[in-house]
């Protein structure tokens, strides 16, 4: 931003590297930020379509973009160049699987370890009603209840044995599917084997545990109804924020068609003539 900050970019891989020409010539694309993903899941997953890796290197990117600009600037410092990379984000949220790699040399992959679908006891199962359940059983005395509460009692002493793995994960399959997921979850979940529902979204917002905690609020706009004719009041996923007076309290959400700009530049030291004076050069809104 002229006069404020000497650069603000967010691009899928930064403006340093081999990939950085794609930002030059127009070439990025979600599937090129999405190459550095670890692929730790088989492509059977219940629930296809959301990405939490990318979606938060995505969230975690513009967050820092927004928060950084007035720090570096301060109230008459040159300002910063920000190079913020969605690429880099996903690399660091994927840390634990690189570091692993780093450390020990060993291939990382879908099934190299217990977390990672190696083992039948660590997995989605399909249930009659085509909805799913997790199953993390690692230790042993879960993965005992387990089989046995799924009849399966003949696979209690090879949880962890890799020549047995498909006929367990076979027979752990045909078992979940003979009843519906919440019958499973009911028979299950209180017993010590770590079997829980995949939830959808719809599910989701409504979950004894995230009702609770008061996770999803209502919010509402100034006004009876908002411009374009659509409700006023909504619900959506509640901010947790240092500061603020109160988790799940209704969420007054501001005008969309004002900036807070001038707030937010004073909060970070910037003097109000300079603020008028970058609002009159199109330099901030």
């Amino acid at each position: 931003m002229r006069g404020f900050a000497r650069g603000i970019r967010q691009h899928h891989f930064g403006v340093t590297g081999d990939l950085e020409c794609a930002r030059r010539v127009g070439q990025v694309r979600d599937s090129q930020a999405a190459k550095l993903q670890v692929v730790l899941r088989r492509n059977r997953d219940p629930q296809q379509g959301l990405n939490p890796i990318v979606l938060n290197a995505e969230l975690g990117g513009a967050l820092g973009e927004v928060h950084l600009i007035p720090i570096g600037r301060g109230a008459d410092g040159p300002g910063e160049h920000l190079d913020v990379s969605i690429a880099d984000g996903v690399l660091w949220l994927t840390s634990l699987a690189v570091d692993e790699y780093l450390v020990t040399g060993a291939p990382v992959g879908f099934g190299h370890n217990i977390i990672t679908g190696r083992y039948a006891c660590y997995d989605t199962y399909r249930c009659a009603d085509g909805r799913w359940v997790a199953v993390g059983a690692i230790e042993a005395k879960f993965f005992a209840n387990l089989c046995r509460l799924i009849g399966c009692e003949q696979w209690t002493g090879s949880q962890l044995d890799d020549g047995a793995q498909d006929a367990v994960r076979a027979d752990f399959a045909a078992a979940f599917a003979t009843r519906d997921r919440d019958d499973w979850v009911d028979a299950l979940a209180a017993a010590d084997t770590c079997v829980s529902p995949v939830l959808t979204v719809a599910e989701l917002v409504e979950d004894e545990q995230y009702v609770a905690r008061r996770a999803v609020v209502m919010a509402t706009l100034d006004g009876d109804t908002r411009a374009d004719g659509a409700p006023a009041s909504f619900r959506q996923v509640g901010p947790v924020l240092a500061g603020m007076p109160g988790v799940g309290q209704q969420v007054v959400a501001g005008d969309p068609s004002r900036s807070d700009t001038a707030e937010l530049l004073a909060a970070a030291g910037v003097a109000a003539d300079r603020i008028i004076e970058l609002q009159t050069k199109g330099v901030v809104a």
